[in-house]
């Protein structure tokens, strides 16, 4: 039943990624169409960069460290995108998982936990930092 938890954090990341890319946008002004799709690892990059212009540099190694949590947790999810764990059988017909994997949800959970901590700060800064832009 390990599938439909990682599904779900997917989306979660997926979703997560959008807003702060979204609301980072706002902030600085660059107001671009939302990211379409769900390829998590183009959505974590825009996010970065987003991310990296709106904090200073020391800011960056938490950045860095939550980029590599999410690629950890993207590497058990043979399509890296939101879709992953969605379904047993591809678009193309093949098995989601043609190689069996073993997740441990405890130290899973303890990453998302992390990663949410990291995405729930960010947020609420940026909507702080949002009440200030005329």
């Amino acid at each position: 039943m390990v599938h439909p938890l990682c599904f779900l954090y997917l989306q979660y990341l997926e979703l997560t990624l959008k807003s702060i890319i979204d609301d980072c946008g706002a902030l600085l002004g660059k107001f671009e169409k939302t990211e379409q799709g769900h390829e998590i690892p183009k959505l974590r990059r825009k996010c970065k960069e987003l991310l990296t212009e709106t904090y200073d540099e020391d800011f960056s190694n938490k950045i860095f460290e939550i980029e590599n949590r999410i690629n950890k947790f993207l590497s058990i999810a043979p399509s890296r995108d939101a879709f992953a764990f969605r379904y047993p059988i591809s678009k193309t017909q093949e098995p989601s998982f043609p190689k069996p994997h073993n997740v441990n949800v405890r130290v899973l959970g303890e990453e998302m936990h992390e990663i949410w901590s990291f995405f729930f700060g960010i947020s609420n800064d940026i909507a702080e930092r949002m009440k200030s832009v005329p």
